[in-house]
C-alpha cells in the first residue's frame, strides 16, 4: 500500500544523496516502471533500458524535483518521455514485455489445481494480455497505469499530461472494448 509519508521520507533523503534510500525507491518502483515501459514500446529489453536510463536520469537531477510528493509522477514522465524519445511509443499486436512479472500472473488460483482449470486461466490470462496490448496507445497507457500499476487517475492525468476526465473516458472506452473482445472467453472483463 502506498504510504505517503514514507515515499516522502526516502524521497527526501535521496535528494539528499542518501544511495540507500534510492536503492529502496529502486527496488520498490522498478517491476511497476518496467512494466509501464513495456506496454509504451513492446519490447522487453527496450523497456529495461528504459527504466534504467529513468533512475539514472532521475538520480541525477533528483536535487532539483521541486516536491518529494511528486516523485511517483515525475519518474513516470521520464519513463514515458525516454519512450518517445526512442520512438517506440506505437501499438502492438502481441504482449511482447506485458507477460512479465506479478501484474500479469497466470497460475491457477483455483486449490483443486485441476488441469483444465490451469489451462483455462492461461488462456483466459493470455487474452486479457493480448487484448490489452491491442488497445489504441492511449487506452493501453490508461489502463497499465491504473489498472495494472496501482496509478490514481489524478496521477495518471498528470504522468500523460491530460485531464482527469480524459483519463476516465479513456478507461471506460478501454475496459469496454476489452469486455468485448474476451468476452468469447466467458469471462467477465471488469
Amino acid at each position: 500500500m502506498y504510504d505517503a509519508a514514507r515515499w516522502n521520507s526516502l524521497v527526501d533523503a535521496a535528494r539528499q544523496g542518501d544511495r540507500r534510500a534510492y536503492e529502496l525507491i529502486y527496488r520498490e518502483l522498478s517491476a511497476r516502471l518496467y512494466h509501464y515501459a513495456a506496454s509504451l514500446v513492446g519490447d522487453a529489453a527496450t523497456a529495461e533500458d528504459i527504466t534504467q536510463a529513468a533512475f539514472v536520469k532521475a538520480w541525477e537531477s533528483l536535487p532539483r524535483l521541486r516536491s518529494s510528493g511528486a516523485f511517483i509522477v515525475w519518474i513516470h514522465r521520464i519513463v514515458r518521455n525516454l519512450a518517445v524519445d526512442a520512438g517506440r511509443l506505437t501499438a502492438r499486436e502481441e504482449p511482447s514485455g506485458l507477460g512479465d512479472g506479478p501484474q500479469w500472473d497466470t497460475e491457477d488460483p483455483r486449490p483443486d489445481g485441476r488441469p483444465d482449470a490451469a489451462l483455462l486461466e492461461r488462456e483466459r490470462a493470455l487474452a486479457v494480455r493480448r487484448a490489452v496490448a491491442a488497445l489504441p496507445d492511449h487506452q493501453r497507457e490508461v489502463v497499465v497505469l491504473h489498472h495494472l500499476g496501482g496509478t490514481p487517475v489524478e496521477d495518471v492525468a498528470q504522468i500523460i499530461g491530460v485531464p482527469a476526465g480524459t483519463v476516465l473516458s479513456r478507461l471506460a472506452r478501454a475496459r469496454e472494448t476489452l469486455r468485448r473482445r474476451i468476452y468469447w472467453l466467458g469471462g467477465d472483463a471488469a
